[in-house]
């Protein structure tokens, strides 16, 4: 099975990513389904169960928060799901747990271990960078959907091979963002005003995405977080597992983990990225 215009996708997980592809997905015209037991945002069409989404959506994708979730789902979906089924998870999760959903293969459904770059505006843009996982085929046969919210799918390897590429991102992302946060602080107390680093450093060897986004995000008016310190230190505490589990040393990320983890423990709440500028 090949997705069409007229193929039916169920979204499960309607979160910040979630309900944006969803919404996404049905503004290109598609029928969506969203499924979240915890509610969720999302405009487009939602069912109260898993066998109701599997019943009619045979192109699956999980956005979900953490590896336990996706757990509980892919048992769930077990029973369900078959030859028509094609799965893509675009949930951050250990390699571990992105390669066991391998498991649901026995039941003839095809999965793809898809994490992505990029936040709600590049899901809103159909800008996102995809890192496939799995074989060819679940690739060939989830593309047509994958491309309307994606600009650029990666193929990676085999099942695992997307969320270990995702890992090595997050890696480098968490460092990239406490290094913007600490320069903006540091140029600020040097006289310099915050919004100015990005364009002051902007083309140099010093320059990065995440510096000019954290800039950009301190120049607006706060409001809803749209870079997650939260996720960052989930995927940041993940990048120390899969590092220990190779038994390979990262002198760096522990600082970084504490930085976030610091950060975190000073707010009840989730925090945008671009407030670490703030700390200190």
């Amino acid at each position: 099975m090949r997705p069409d215009a007229e193929t039916v996708v169920g979204v499960v997980g309607l979160g910040a990513m979630g309900g944006r592809l969803a919404d996404r997905l049905a503004g290109e015209g598609r029928r969506v389904l969203g499924y979240d037991p915890f509610g969720g945002t999302t405009e487009a069409e939602r069912v109260d169960d898993l066998a109701a989404l599997v019943e009619t959506a045979p192109v699956l994708l999980l956005v979900l928060p953490t590896a336990a979730a996706v757990r509980g789902v892919a048992a769930e979906l077990a029973p369900l799901v078959g030859s028509d089924h094609v799965l893509v998870n675009h949930s951050t999760v250990a390699v571990r747990d992105a390669v066991a959903l391998g498991s649901l293969a026995g039941t003839g459904c095809r999965v793809l271990d898809a994490p992505f770059s990029g936040g709600t505006e590049s899901a809103v843009a159909g800008t996102l960078t995809v890192f496939a996982g799995g074989d060819p085929d679940a690739l060939r046969a989830a593309e047509p959907v994958i491309a309307a919210y994606s600009s650029r799918v990666v193929a990676c390897g085999p099942l695992g091979a997307g969320t270990t590429v995702k890992l090595l991102h997050q890696h480098l992302v968490a460092a990239h963002v406490v290094a913007a946060a600490e320069t903006v602080r540091l140029a600020e107390a040097a006289g310099l005003a915050e919004t100015a680093v990005a364009g002051l450093l902007a083309g140099t060897a010093a320059d990065s995405t995440m510096l000019q986004v954290l800039v950009a995000r301190l120049a607006e008016e706060p409001g809803p977080v749209r870079g997650s310190t939260r996720i960052l230190h989930k995927d940041a505490t993940l990048v120390a597992e899969f590092a220990e589990s190779l038994g390979t040393r990262l002198d760096l990320l522990p600082t970084i983990t504490r930085i976030l983890a610091h950060h975190l423990g000073a707010a009840d709440a989730d925090r945008d990225i671009s407030t670490l500028a703030h700390d200190g």
